[in-house]
């Protein structure tokens, strides 16, 4: 079976220590010994040293040896309760790491439903279809690398940052978002060796022409056929349409946070967010946006951390 990285440095560490633990203890019985010997009366058949040889040698060296023997078990003691204490806290400390891909595509970036424009419909075939509000969503991995559970996680959005000649910006106190598949606003504790989907920007569409092409092709996929006229006509039979494209952020009750409800602003803006925990260091990440009308479903998005841009694959 291979080694690994984490074996090589368990066994580095266990040697290290085993080399602390025993140093001093031979220093110590060397110069227990060689006092010893010097209060003894040795003969040539006893030991080789004889007629002071042992005396003159711990006479010479065990004032040297003394000191480094104190210092090594000073050292020691002290090397075990930074290990036991600091060191192993440090080590085993849960630790945050952001993953993102720029090529859009999933668990990244995904199409989605934003709930139903009214109640079911049944046709008159049997069939029962819902009118769904066609959207789409992205989102940033976060993944705890440390060694131990990271506990009450929270993301918050800080402020947003419109990239328009004026450069306006809109600040929060900041705003707690909400995890992707959670259905409330909240905490997550994330494992060691997991992660959680963090939301970070969503569209939706309302268009008749948006609102037909995604409800056919939710049709099809509970096998209901039905031509696009069809469609369009219980669309303006039965719902109604608001006709537009926007998008926002993931908070709830915006309009209390003094975010708007729809924002249909188009161009570069940026989002600022911190995800901090109760038992690990925050981290702070810039969600880079451009977003169009025509490309609604479509936006370039860039993260950036610490100055650097994010665009990596998961390392197992």
């Amino acid at each position: 079976m291979p080694i690994n990285n984490l074996s090589y440095k368990r066994f580095f560490f266990g040697m290290l220590t085993l080399l602390f633990l025993l140093v001093p203890s031979i220093c110590l019985s060397t110069e227990a010994q060689l006092k010893t010997a010097t209060n003894e009366s040795l003969t040539v058949q006893e030991s080789k040293f004889s007629q002071g040889g042992v005396k003159a040698w711990a006479k010479d060296w065990g004032p040297i040896i003394s000191p480094f023997a104190t210092l090594l078990s000073t050292l020691t003691a002290l090397f075990v309760a930074l290990y036991l204490g600091i060191i192993r806290e440090k080590i085993r400390k849960p630790r945050l790491k952001l993953y993102f891909l720029e090529n859009g595509q999933y668990p990244y970036f995904f199409r989605l439903s934003f709930g139903h424009l009214k109640d079911s419909i049944r046709l008159s075939t049997g069939d029962i279809i819902e009118l769904l509000v066609p959207g789409f969503s992205a989102r940033v991995k976060v993944k705890n690398i440390g060694k131990t559970t990271a506990k009450e996680i929270q993301a918050r959005i800080e402020k947003i940052e419109f990239i328009d000649p004026e450069r306006h910006t809109t600040f929060y106190h900041p705003t707690a978002v909400k995890w992707s598949g959670e259905q409330e606003i909240g905490t997550v504790d994330i494992a060691s060796g997991s992660h959680f989907f963090l939301d970070i920007f969503f569209a939706i569409n309302t268009t008749a022409a948006e609102m037909t092409r995604f409800n056919r092709e939710e049709m099809a996929k509970s096998d209901v056929d039905m031509p696009e006229e069809r469609v369009m006509r219980i669309f303006k039979e039965e719902a109604q349409m608001t006709e537009e494209i926007f998008w926002n952020v993931w908070v709830k009750d915006p309009h209390v946070r003094g975010i708007p409800a729809k924002f249909k602003y188009e161009g570069n803006f940026v989002i600022s967010y911190v995800v901090n925990g109760a038992n690990c260091e925050p981290i702070k990440f810039k969600v880079f946006v451009y977003w169009s009308v025509n490309s609604w479903n479509n936006p370039t998005i860039r993260i950036e951390q610490n100055s650097n841009y994010i665009d990596n694959e998961e390392d197992n």
